[in-house]
């Protein structure tokens, strides 16, 4: 699984100005030619595309959240990670700590297949989840913007080779850094769940930490490219 976790801003991302991690290693630009491709007829135009397509998003956001979403949209790159390892471990065990009354231990899912585990297939009743804002976002394709709400949305659309529609998920930065604050103390122990599920969940967690930190700091979204 290829994934990338990036903290920059939206209409730089939108502009396709940034590389994945494989294209750092493999395919890196020197400073002069950097400097010669933001001078280019080409890279203005995509400039003003990635400004037009972020102002789609939050437009299309703004309708559904019915909220203003204002943000400094201005900086730097501050955050590049890779995450083939993916976040679905962390959703699992998220959803996990209020469901430990249905399952006393944090099972191994099936072929180590998170998206198989038996907490994130529980669907039943309505129940109150304390890290929703992990929970219900893909942490796969979508973004945390620094403006404050209260609810993961689902936005833009798109249908894979298989023709099956898939949504980018979209949450509050603020929210998702008090969530993991108030998940920190209950992170498992290697005693707790299996070494894989142990490294993979603190894997996860460290890596959002990280990422709303900047996040906050900056004044900038936080991006997931899968």
């Amino acid at each position: 699984m290829s994934l990338d976790v990036y903290v920059l801003p939206l209409w730089q991302f939108k502009s396709g100005s940034v590389q994945t991690a494989a294209q750092r290693v493999f395919s890196p630009r020197s400073v002069f030619n950097a400097v010669l491709g933001s001078l280019s007829p080409s890279r203005t135009q995509a400039r003003k595309r990635g400004r037009e397509l972020a102002s789609k998003l939050v437009a299309e956001a703004e309708g559904i959240l019915k909220i203003k979403l204002a943000w400094q949209d201005q900086g730097r790159v501050v955050l590049a990670e890779q995450a083939s390892w993916g976040f679905q471990a962390l959703r699992a065990y998220a959803k996990w700590l209020d469901l430990t009354d249905l399952f006393p231990t944090f099972p191994q899912p099936p072929e180590n297949n998170f998206y198989k585990h038996p907490a994130m297939l529980w669907n039943d009743g309505q129940r109150e989840f304390r890290f929703s804002h992990i929970i219900e976002h893909s942490l796969y394709n979508g973004y945390y913007l620094p403006c404050r709400f209260e609810k993961i949305i689902q936005i833009q659309p798109f249908e894979t080779l298989g023709g099956r529609v898939f949504y980018h998920s979209l949450g509050s930065t603020y929210l998702l850094a008090h969530q993991l604050e108030l998940m920190r103390p209950l992170l498992p122990s290697k005693l707790d769940v299996s070494e894989t599920a142990h490294d993979l969940i603190h894997s996860g967690f460290d890596l959002l930490k990280r990422a709303s930190e900047k996040s906050i700091e900056h004044k900038l979204p936080i991006i997931f490219w899968g």
